[in-house]
Order: structure tokens, then sequence, then C-alpha cells
């Protein structure tokens, strides 16, 4: 590095620097600046100083020798530097500067090992986190936000020490984008200070931008701190102890740095011009336009003069450096030395003329190096930056002949004109060289400026072999955001002969951006440029991608959606080349058109493909069956044809989710059941009941009861069908249905199988040939002696007539055959007592008209006394019997000896019973007193 001033200067500083460190307290000169000097300055001979100060006890003077030790590179120093950053006595920033200095003493194999132990003592935590270096500084801001801790914020510095290629990009993005509050800021001021004396001029470039610009925090003198919207109070003193600390980048601390920003640079620029345009490089490469502020007026009351003054402030006027460097000599603004904010000097005001000739703190410095000015052209984004970039390089032809031609492209798209007009002036001085590249000519054909959009459409019509190229510049040129340039475009385009073979290109990115435009407008022209290439015949069409296509398909023009369906029935596209979740947001689009052609590229899709997007078919069955009916019926049938599978789940999802909803109208219901019984006939097999018995009940039309008696006759077995739906099935108001269903009860009926009460609602129903083919079923049963006493209990205990005509039938005809009467006797024993009372009064009566039936009474009798829950019917039955004796002599015997030859236990109440019918017997006949013994063995 250079040594900047002569001999005799250069032997006085050392003459200070050796008497102060030798004498402390005799120089004039602290010691602590005269070593923070040499090391600025890089004196090699102040080693023996520098080499003394590192052992002192004043810490100030400790801090600046390792600085010196370090910026001069005393590797003799080495083992001292390592004693004083170990040393616990020593504050942190003093051992935190040793540390440095000696890391910078440090050979590339010791610090690449020392970079090797820093990563393997992270976390694993930590180290998982970098495995992923693009991710990483969203991730660890947000870690650290959701758990503010300063183990997670230190991680930060470690980065910076560790500082390798590999986590350098990780470190400067989390640096551009982490707030700085506590617990980053205390690290990120650090980073700051240290990037200076590495001499890193990128990250010394972005920290000190991100101090200019961001807002900080409003400290008063009683404790109340601002925080944005965020208000809270504390104890200053106490609050900075703490270690979850909650101040940090304040006003004074901002001042503070803003000041050292421009205090370092502008010792830099008093030895190192390389160094000085290097960190103002970076320092102002990161302006943007946002940065700039409203332009401030205000009236100032100046009491020595006694008269008022206007205070005007341009839009950059806050950045302290910023003026400095690009203003620091010039005429038009000032700072006064108690101010950050840069003012108007009278009589210059925001807008007025700039002067001639330049304005910066250090021209000659700037002269040495003009190319970092094309670095300052190309990354910053502020209009004084880029003015000041321009007055260094127009005086540099030779720098500017060197421009490659993306920095060429980069200043033409720039969003200020004059740096768009100083690019323009490049290529008019040498026009035969950069209008022979077909990417320059495509940026001047979609320049703001009419007269280099007229300037390239002329070097077009002079070279038309260029136009190979520049398909994207007549895209952008048709899809300018600027109304007039659009037209313009258009108007120019339409007499340009366009070879065909570039129409398919120009389609494609046209319809990019047409996807991509908010602007009504916009989107007519580029509608008309496609109106105009069709005319033609040029086959635009080709090619598109399928988001664009999406995008397109959702918008708000019909024009627009009625492209889009053009595309789709005569782009040729290839429906392989699009995502598998392309065809389903298609098929889910609004527009029927859109969903018509894209229905005809389905056709084009393998079996395995197609079934994907199966259910979104049948989606359209729910907007408008009449409507896809055409395209839908050859579809399915191609599908299906392909792979049987698709019948089965088509049938069962059309069953399902459309049949049979009230919405339809009698035609798109009629297409529906068209499609089930055309091409998804073979899948109907797997439609499930239930769906079956929504359609055979559906009252809305005619045509799903057809359908369900279709699917119940060929498609359903009866074994999935519960009896009591079988039931209902055989009360169908179809009779087809009804006599499928009847066949079903007929076979299960005849096993026995389940509960056969539920049957018995059939000999009720309001059919006819339902009730007669029932009463047939159970004739049948009747004569094969299977009808049992349970089934017919409970025919009698059926409330409806028709149920208990039936069952009062069955049991005449069981009262008239004696033989059977042991059945009646099985009767009486179940808890039926509606049934066992008919059963009771029809053998009463059948007694009554034939006595001689009565000694056939004995098992009735029996299972009548042991019959639980019948004493009713008991004494009833027993009273009766004794008045059909009464005035019969031969009928009282007989029942008399009948009760009293009972060999069955009864319980007493029942003993009591038979008790009262012999003495009922008893006193109608006294001749039975000539056995008193039989009534005394009387159960």
């Amino acid at each position: 590095m250079a040594q900047s001033g002569s001999s005799h200067d250069r032997a006085l500083f050392l003459r200070q620097l050796n008497g102060a460190a030798l004498y402390p307290g005799t120089s004039r000169r602290k010691l602590s600046r005269l070593l923070w000097r040499a090391g600025e300055l890089r004196i090699l001979e102040a080693e023996e100083a520098v080499h003394r100060a590192l052992k002192s006890p004043q810490p100030d003077v400790v801090y600046a020798a390792s600085w010196a030790a370090g910026r001069c590179r005393f590797h003799g120093l080495l083992p001292l530097l390592d004693e004083v950053q170990r040393d616990p006595t020593l504050k942190e920033h003093v051992r935190l500067m040793a540390g440095e200095a000696w890391r910078m003493l440090l050979s590339a194999r010791d610090l690449e090992r020392l970079q090797e132990v820093l990563v393997s003592g992270l976390d694993p935590f930590y180290r998982d986190l970098l495995r992923e270096p693009k991710r990483f500084p969203r991730n660890f801001v947000a870690l650290v936000q959701r758990e503010p801790r300063a183990k997670h914020a230190f991680i930060l510095w470690r980065l910076y020490q560790i500082n390798d290629h590999a986590m350098r990009a990780a470190l400067l993005e989390t640096l551009r984008i982490c707030p700085l509050r506590p617990p980053f800021f205390r690290f990120f001021k650090r980073i700051f200070k240290i990037a200076y004396f590495r001499g890193d001029s990128a990250v010394f470039g972005l920290t000190a931008y991100r101090i200019e610009v961001e807002e900080a925090q409003k400290v008063s003198d009683w404790g109340w701190v601002q925080d944005g919207e965020d208000v809270f109070r504390v104890n200053v003193q106490k609050e900075l102890e703490e270690p979850d600390c909650r101040i940090g980048f304040t006003r004074k601390t901002k001042a503070f740095l803003r000041r050292a920003i421009w205090r370092y640079m502008n010792r830099l620029a008093a030895y190192d011009a390389e160094g000085y345009t290097a960190f103002a490089t970076e320092y102002l490469r990161h302006f943007r336009e946002e940065d700039a502020k409203p332009v401030r007026r205000y009236r100032w009351k100046d009491g020595v003069a006694d008269e008022e003054r206007e205070v005007v402030l341009d839009q950059y006027a806050p950045y302290y450096a910023l003026n400095h460097i690009i203003h620091g000599r010039g005429e038009r603004y000032r700072v006064e030395s108690a101010r950050l904010s840069w003012r108007c000097r009278d009589p210059y005001r925001p807008g007025d003329p700039k002067p001639e000739g330049r304005e910066d703190a250090f021209p000659t410095h700037w002269d040495q190096h003009p190319e970092r000015c094309l670095a300052l052209l190309t990354g910053a984004r502020a209009l004084p930056i880029h003015q000041f970039a321009i007055a260094v390089l127009r005086a540099y032809p030779e720098v500017l002949a060197e421009l490659d031609e993306a920095t060429m492209v980069h200043l033409l798209e720039s969003p200020f004109a004059e740096t768009r007009s100083f690019a323009f002036s490049l290529i008019c001085d040498d026009s035969d060289t950069w209008l022979s590249r077909s990417r320059i000519v495509q940026v001047l054909m979609r320049a703001p400026d009419p007269e280099k959009r007229a300037f390239a459409l002329a070097s077009l019509q002079r070279n038309p072999e260029l136009f190979t190229d520049a398909v994207n510049s007549w895209a952008g040129w048709l899809s300018h955001e600027n109304e007039t340039i659009r037209r313009e475009g258009l108007a120019n385009f339409k007499e340009w002969h366009l070879p065909m073979t570039q129409s398919a290109e120009l389609g494609r990115r046209l319809s990019v951006r047409l996807a991509s435009s908010f602007d009504p407008a916009r989107s007519r022209d580029i509608l008309e440029a496609f109106d105009y290439l069709l005319a033609e015949g040029f086959p635009c069409l080709e090619g598109w991608e399928a988001h664009v296509l999406l995008m397109l398909a959702e918008d708000e023009q019909d024009a627009v959606r009625a492209l889009v369906a053009r595309v789709l029935r005569e782009g040729e596209l290839e429906p392989l080349r699009f995502e598998m979740d392309f065809w389903p947001t298609l098929l889910d689009m609004e527009d029927d058109e859109i969903v018509l052609a894209g229905l005809l590229l389905v056709q084009k899709l393998p079996s395995t493909m197609a079934g994907v997007i199966a259910g979104r078919v049948l989606n359209l069955l729910g907007r408008d069956p009449e409507r896809f009916a055409p395209v839908l019926l050859p579809l399915m049938a191609v599908i299906t044809e392909r792979d049987p599978r698709f019948a089965d789940r088509w049938a069962c999802m059309i069953a399902r989710e459309f049949l049979p909803p009230a919405k339809y109208t009698e035609v798109q219901f009629g297409f529906l059941v068209q499609l089930m019984m055309g091409p998804l006939t073979f899948g109907l097999r797997a439609v499930e009941p239930l769906t079956v018995w929504r359609l055979l009940q559906s009252k809305q039309r005619d045509e799903a009861q057809r359908l369900g008696e279709f699917l119940l006759r060929e498609f359903s077995p009866s074994k999935v069908w519960r009896d009591k739906d079988l039931v209902k099935l055989c009360n169908h108001p179809l009779a087809g249905v009804r006599a499928h269903a009847m066949g079903w009860v007929r076979q299960r009926f005849g096993l026995g199988d389940g509960d056969q009460v539920v049957w018995f609602g059939l000999l009720a129903s309001k059919h006819e040939d339902t009730r007669a083919a029932f009463e047939h079923v159970l004739d049948e049963r009747r004569r094969a002696g299977k009808l049992g006493p349970d089934v017919l209990a409970a025919l009698l205990e059926r409330k409806r007539s028709e149920v208990s005509r039936y069952g009062m039938r069955v049991l005449r005809e069981m009262v008239h055959d004696s033989a059977r009467w042991h059945q009646l006797a099985d009767l009486v024993r179940l808890p039926f007592a509606k049934a066992r009372a008919h059963a009771l009064q029809a053998l009463a009566n059948q007694i009554d008209h034939h006595p001689e039936l009565l000694p056939n009474l004995k098992p009735v009798l029996e299972a009548l006394l042991q019959s639980t829950g019948s004493q009713l019917a008991r004494r009833e039955f027993f009273n009766r019997l004794g008045a059909l004796c009464e005035g019969h002599a031969e009928r009282g015997p007989t029942l008399f000896r009948l009760l009293t030859r009972l060999e069955v236990p009864v319980s007493a109440m029942a003993g009591n019973d038979v008790v009262r019918l012999l003495w009922t017997l008893q006193n109608a006949d006294p001749a039975l007193d000539a056995h008193p013994d039989r009534v005394a063995s009387a159960p």
C-alpha cells in the first residue's frame, strides 16, 4: 500500500509515536491516536512502538496497537496478540480487536484450519440450517424473531469469522434482511467495524447502507422508547446491561455510525485511492429510488442576521456519506457541522439545472478508477448516483469503448432518461458496431423514447437478417406498457413482412405478455396483433405453455377466453407435454367453450392419464349435460374401450353424484340415462345398492326409476339388500321392480333366513300382484308345514286388517284340524296376547260346534297353564268352557276328567283357576260329587 506524506513528515510522526510509547504522557498527541494513524497509513517502521504498546495497561492503547499490528501485518507480534485476546481482564472490544489482528496474521493454511474448527464448533442445529445457504437467511431471521436470544444472533458474527466462499452469500443476504434491532444489532455493528478493519468493501458498503436508510429507535430522556408503532418505557442504564436488551439502534447510535461511515472513507481517501473508490462504490450501489424522501421546505429565523431564511432539503439530503461522496466539493449543497442532513445552498433549488463540472469530494481518485462508475450505473437505482457516474465516465472514452453488450443493455433499460440518453449517445457514436448486435436493436425497439425506436426500426430495415433474433423485440413492442408505443409498434408490424417460421415463436411470447397483463387496453392491443396474425394466415397458436393457457382461461375478458378456446382447438398442441395438474384445472374452468376444447384434447391422452381426470370429466355432467353431450359420449366411449375399468369407476361416480338431482331438465337427465345405458353399461355392475335405491325412490323423473330397475335386474345381487328394503322394493310403483323383488323374497323367505316378520307388510301392499304373490308364498309354506306358530302369531299381532285377516284364515284352518292343535299349544305359549286371544276364541267356537273334540284339548290346556302372562286369557277361556258345559250332561264329565288328569306343574294362580273351573263343573253336575277324591287330587 502506498505510503503517504513526505519523508520529513514521516520522520516527525515516527518521533512522536516512539516518544509517546517510551514516555507515556509526554506527547501532545494521544498514543492511541498515533497508533491508529500508524495502522491506517500502514507505517512499517512502527513495529517496535506497537510491540511496546501491546503491553500497556491502558485498554484504549492496547486496542489501537492491535489495530495497527493487524493493518501493518506485523507477523512477529502474533504470539503477543494471542495473549491479548485470551486475557480475561481486558474488555471485550479490546480482545475482539486483538483476535481479529491475530486472525489477519495467520498463514493461509492456519486460517483454513481455524475455519474448520469454527464450523465444527457450531451446534448441529445451525449446521443443518447452513446446509441450504439460499434458504438460510430467511430461516435464520425467522428463528431469531421467534426466539429472540443472543445465542442465535451470535451465529451472524460467527459466519463472518468463518467467512468462506460457501457461507459468504448467506452472510450478505442475512445482513441485507435482518432487522437492526436487538439481538441482531450488537453483532451487526461489530461486523460493520471489522469490515473496515479487514478492508471488506462489500460487507462495509452493505452495512453502511443499512445504517443510513433504516429507521432508528427514538429514546427520550425520560426513558420512553418509540420503535415504529411500539412505545414502551425502560431504565436506559439498566436496560443496556440486560442480556435481552430491547434497545440498541437508537438515534444517537445511528448519528454516530453515520458520521463514522464518512470518517472511515475520508481517512481512507487520504492515502488509498483504490480502497476509497471500492468502499464508496459498494456503499452507493445499494441505493434505490425508494430511498428518496419528499422535498422538505421550512423557514428558519437567523437571530444574528435578524432575517428569515428558507431551508430546502432535496430528496437524498438525509444521507450524510452519500452527499459527501458525490457533492462534497459542489456549490449546490452544504452541510453544517452539527447536522447530518445536507441542505440546498442558495440560490439553488430542486429542479434547477445542474451546473457544469463535477462535484465529488475526491475527483482524482475516481479518475484513477473510472471503471468503478460502470458498477454504479448497473447496480445503483438512484438518479444522483447515475448523474455522478455519467459525469465521470464522459471524460474516459477508452473505458466506454470496452463496454460489453450486457452492460449496454442494462444502461438502455435504465429507469432514468439521462442514463438511457447517455447510452444512446454511445450507440450513435459507434453505430456500426452496436447496431450489428441484434439484442441492442431489440432493446431500442421497445425503448420509451420515439427517437430510439425509429432509430432501431431504420436499422432493422437496413439489415433484415437481424429479425432472426428480434422476435422478442417485436413482442415487447407490441405489448409495451405505454399505449402510444404499442400502437406505433402494431402499425410498423403490419408493414413488416414477418417470416412464417417466426410467427409461432412470436405467438408464444405474446401469449406470455398477455397472461401477465392487468391492463384491459394492453390486452386489447395484444389481441389485435393476434387477430392480424390469424387473418394473414400465420401459425401463431402453437406451442403455448400450460401455465399461460390456464392464466388466460381465467381472464375476465371474453375475447381473451375465446382466444384460449381457439388455441386449444386449432393450436396443434401436444397433450403429453402438459403436466397432470393442468387437466383438472382446465376442466374446472367456468367458460364452456374452453372446457369443450379441452375435452377434445383429453381424447388424445393415454388411458392412464385420462383416468386421473375422470372425476373432472364427470363434473361437467353437473354443469350442463346437454351442452357437453356431443363431446362426452365419444370421449367416454374411447376411454372405456381402452380400459374397461373406467366404466366401473365412472358409472359409480355418475350414479352417486349426479343421479337424480332435481335441477336437471328432462333433456339433460335423459342424456345422463343415455350415457349410463350406453358407454358405461359395463360399469353398472359396480354401482352401490344405495345409489340404486336412490334411483328407485326418485320422485322427479320416470327415467331414474327405469334406470334403477335396469340396475336392479341386471347388476344388483340380492344378498346386498336388507329384508325391509326388499319389502319396499316389492311395493315399488314399477311392476318390473315388484316382480324382481318378489323373486328375491320368495327365495329368501323360503329359506327361512332373517326376521320373517318384516315380510308381512307385503300382505297390506296397495299392489294386488304383490299381495297375491306373497300370499302364494305363505300358502306354499303352510302346505309344506313350514309356517310355524311364531309366524302365525306375528300375523295375528299385525294391526293392518289385511295381514290379520290372512292370519285369521290360517288360524281357522288350524283349529278345524284337531291333529294340529299341538301347534295351537305352541302358539299359546308365545308371549303374544292378541294372537293367544284369537286362538283361544277360535278354539272355543270349534268345541262349541264339535264337542266331540273336547278330549283333544289337553295340550292346549297344559300350554295355557304353563304360559306366563296369560292369566286373563286363561280365565276367560275357562269361563267359556264352563258356559259350554252348562246344559250338556256329556260335556261336563269329559272336561272334568281332562282337568283332573293334567300332569304338568303349574303356578298357584293357575291352580286356583283350575279349581274354580272344577267347582263350576261340579255345581252344574252334582253327580260329580261321587268322586270327591278326584277333586281333592286336582293340582
